[in-house]
Formats: structure tokens, sequence, C-alpha cells
């Protein structure tokens, strides 16, 4: 079994992985998803996880960097699954998939061990693998898969866009990547993420906006301004400027006066500089 904790080496998996494929078509498709979706490891890639972020919790706040560590430990398995995907067609065995990636991205009121870290990051993967390649007709469109699925990609991503708030500059970038890459594919989803996020920062009663999820914000919104090819996207994007120009001015109200102030005025005065224009401190 193909599995990203067997001893076998890569070479040999990515080598069964071929043989697999090519003998693909003697096998019930469902069934050849199922090998390779549970050959990969992701599906329980810690089976202690839950045990192992609550000791984290107990001896030292959850330690952000180790448990990004033990996330990153499965991309390899994640680019062999895209690579598999994509190659027995992408986006016609994608409706196919669809249930499976809706249980991976669960429910993002629920605390996430590193198991669900590791099957949301793969979710964004698999996706922006399919949507890349099929570049014949710009890839999927989420609206006409399972109705849910293009609501629960989207909150997922403001999830993980308020994640890592301590994280180091490097691993941040890393946990991110296959979320941004997403976004930049598809600028539909990257105007209703902005818009979700922004809903969640005005919220009233601030539900899971504390000052580490703040910094989260800021950090992914920074980072998100660097990448060219969102870039782009906002850019050609009227509604997409216009809501991070919203969001940059309500999260340097909301933190104002406080130990992000600093950093609050440095994300508006980015934005500005992007956008090319002055934008007011108050809207």
């Amino acid at each position: 079994k193909i599995c990203s904790r067997s001893s076998l080496n890569h070479e040999m998996k990515d080598y069964v992985m071929e043989v697999m494929h090519d003998i693909r078509r003697s096998l019930p498709m469902q069934l050849y998803l199922t090998f390779l979706v549970n050959g990969s490891g992701i599906t329980k890639a810690f089976k202690d996880g839950k045990k192992k972020k609550k000791r984290q919790n107990d001896q030292e706040e959850n330690d952000v960097e180790s448990i990004r560590d033990q996330v990153f430990a499965l991309d390899i398995a994640i680019e062999r699954l895209c690579r598999a995907l994509v190659l027995c067609g992408g986006n016609k065995v994608l409706p196919m998939l669809v249930p499976l990636l809706l249980s991976w991205l669960g429910d993002v009121t629920t605390p996430a061990d590193v198991n669900a870290m590791v099957q949301r990051r793969a979710v964004f993967a698999i996706l922006v693998c399919i949507s890349v390649d099929d570049s014949a007709d710009d890839g999927i469109c989420l609206e006409d898969l399972d109705p849910k699925i293009n609501d629960a990609v989207a909150v997922t991503a403001v999830d993980l866009l308020c994640q890592n708030g301590d994280a180091q500059d490097d691993k941040h970038i890393r946990f991110l990547s296959p979320v941004l890459a997403l976004l930049m594919k598809r600028s539909e989803l990257f105007e209703t993420v902005m818009d979700k996020l922004l809903q969640r920062v005005l919220a009233r009663d601030g539900v899971g906006m504390d000052e580490k999820t703040f910094k989260g914000v800021i950090r992914s919104l920074m980072l998100t301004l660097k990448h060219t090819g969102l870039a782009v996207v906002i850019k050609n994007s009227r509604s997409a400027s216009v809501l991070l120009e919203k969001l940059a001015v309500a999260i340097e109200n909301k933190v104002a006066n406080g130990p992000l102030d600093r950093i609050g005025g440095v994300l508006r005065t980015e934005v500005q500089l992007h956008l090319g224009r002055q934008i007011a401190t108050t809207q």
C-alpha cells in the first residue's frame, strides 16, 4: 500500500503509481480513485493528531512551527496524488471527488488538528492542479459542481488566511501557497473570499478575531499583495480592489491603539501603493 508513512522510498512509490496508472482502465474508476486517495496516506496521515495537538496545547500553547512541520511532511504525498488525478482526467473525475473534498474541508468552526490541516491544504492543491491543467476551457468552475463545495472552499480559505499569526515567514508562505494559487486562478473565488473575510472582520461580536488572528490576516494580505498572479487579479477586477480597500481600512480601524496599530497602518499604506490611490481612513 502506497502511504506516506510506509517504508517505501519515493522512487518506489512513484513506480507503483505509474504501474497502477497503466492498468487503471481494467479497474472501475471509483475503485482506482479509492486506491489513489488511500494510497496517498492523506486521509489518516497522523492517527494521533488530536492527541499531539492536545499535548502541544498543554505544554506550550500549541507550537505553531511544530504543527506546520508535520503538515508539510505530507506535501510530497499531496503532489503525487494531484499528479495522478490530472493524468486520469482531472475535470472528468472531479465530480466523483466532491464528497471526499467536502469531508476533507470539514467544519472550520471545529479546531483543526494536524490531519485536518493536511486535508484542507490537499483540497486546494487538487483544485488548483486540475484548474491549471484544463486550460482549454479555463479550468474548473466550482459553481458547476455541488453548490456546497463553492461555499466550503471560500469559508475554509478565509479560515486559513486567518491562521499562522506567529509562524515564520517562509512557513507562512508555504502553508498558504495552495490557497493563493487557487485564488489566483479563480478570480471570482478571490472576490468571494475577500468579501467573507471583510464580513468576519466587521462582525460586531468579533467571533474568532483576537490579536493573533488579526496578525495572521494582516500577514496573509501582505503576502497577497506581493503575489504577482494575485496582483493581476486585483488590477483587473474593480470589485476585488474595492473589497481589498475596504478590508484594509476595516482592519486598521479594528487594531487601532493596540499592539497591532503599526502593522495595521502599514497594511493600509501597502494597499494604497498597490492600488495607486489614497484611501480614506474610515469608510
